[in-house]
Parts: structure tokens; sequence; C-alpha cells
């Protein structure tokens, strides 16, 4: 087995590089369009992780050699609250494994469907902390391209985390201007677009200035409960 050589788990008795030996796959948690993602456990302390894995064959049969790579230094590269967050990257000679963390809060498609639809306190929370994340990325020229409910993730502690960087995109500054050329969405999503621009004129987007300011709101606010 081989190791990549990315972790952000220090250890005072690193013997060996990690490998995905390390884990236990318990079972599929959910199935993109470029891998699985299994949830498992680590053999040493039983702590439980995300792991998406993708068959080398599959990403050069599909040309995405360069949008796994994409996907696993932008989640390297993340440390904001509101993104979630990846451990390590570990490769064996078939296969690629993004190890990240488990969040048993589900997505957001799953909570709309059991719901029905968030009240305004939460869609106004859900909205800011996604902004919040994309903030992050657009500063670190980072742009994520597959924002949809299934992709926000939901924390132990009910936080939204943007995962699933496949279609990511680093763009590059020149002359003070961001230069990029892309494609919205997944493949799946990408037929949806003209049918969500209605909800573009909800009356929840279009709330009085004064709500911009509430706590709910406020990048101290989010981030301090985000520590707590």
């Amino acid at each position: 087995m081989e190791a990549h050589g990315l972790s952000s788990e220090g250890s005072n008795n690193a013997v060996k590089a990690p490998s995905i030996e390390d884990f236990v796959l318990v079972k599929p948690i959910s199935r993109g369009a470029f891998g699985k993602v299994y949830l498992a456990r680590k053999k040493c302390n039983s702590k439980l992780y995300a792991i998406k894995v993708v068959k080398k064959a599959d990403m050069v049969d599909k040309n995405m050699t360069d949008q796994m790579k994409a996907e696993r230094d932008a989640l390297a590269l993340s440390k904001s609250p509101f993104i979630v967050h990846l451990f390590y990257s570990l490769q064996t000679a078939t296969k690629v494994y993004l190890v990240m963390e488990y969040l048993i809060g589900g997505d957001v498609k799953s909570l709309l469907h059991i719901y029905g639809y968030f009240d305004e306190d939460m869609s106004l929370k859900y909205i800011s902390e996604v902004a919040l994340a994309l903030d992050y990325l657009h500063r670190h020229s980072i742009i994520h391209r597959d924002l949809k409910p299934d992709n926000m993730l939901i924390s132990n502690e009910g936080h939204i985390k943007l995962t699933d960087f496949g279609l990511s995109k680093n763009t590059p500054v020149t002359e003070g201007k961001r230069q990029s050329s892309t494609v919205l969405g997944s493949p799946m999503s990408c037929g949806k677009v003209k049918q969500r621009n209605s909800s573009l004129c909800s009356p929840l987007l279009k709330r009085r200035a004064d709500h911009l300011n509430s706590p709910v709101c406020t990048t101290r606010a989010l981030v301090e409960q985000c520590k707590a």
C-alpha cells in the first residue's frame, strides 16, 4: 500500500506512513458521478471517517485525473469551518482514497425531504454559512462549480459544510482579475438550472437591509458558534 504523503493528523509515534489498511470500510453512504463514499472506522481508535474511493481506471477512462487532483488540492487547502475537513489523501495501485471527517447530520437535500421547507431563521443561517464558505473559496481562487443541497453537509453542531469538490477549479489571478471559463454544476444538475432560476426571485432573498446586520448573518457570530 502507498500513502500519498498528505496528512493533517499528527502523531508522536509516527512509525509508518498512513495507509488505507488503517481503516475498516463499514458501509457505503453515498455515490457520486466519479466515485463512492464509505463510512469507515479507524482501527486504532474506532473514530469514524467518510472515505471517498475512486478507481484509477475510471479516472483515466473518464479523463478525470486532473479533476481528482483539483478536489484533493482544494480540500487540502481549505481551513474554513464551513468546508469539510480532509485528513488524508491515500492511494494504492488501483484506487485513490480521500479520508474526510464524517458528518452525522447528513445533507441539506435529505433534511429538506424530512421538513418539507426551512423556517426563515434556519434558511438565513444556512444561506449565510454557504456564503461564508464560498467567500473563503473565492478568496483562495477556488470555484466549487457544483453547489446544490446534496453537497451541503450538516455538522454535529448543526452547521453547513460544503463537500464534493470533484468539479472545482483553481482560477489564476492575472493583473488583478480572476480568469475562468467554467461549467455550472454536475451532469445531473445542469439540466435543472433553468428551472431553479425562478427561485432567485424568492421573497427570502429580498429581505430588508436591517436583517443583514442580524447576528445570524454576521461572520463573527457564525465563527464563534462553530468554535463553541
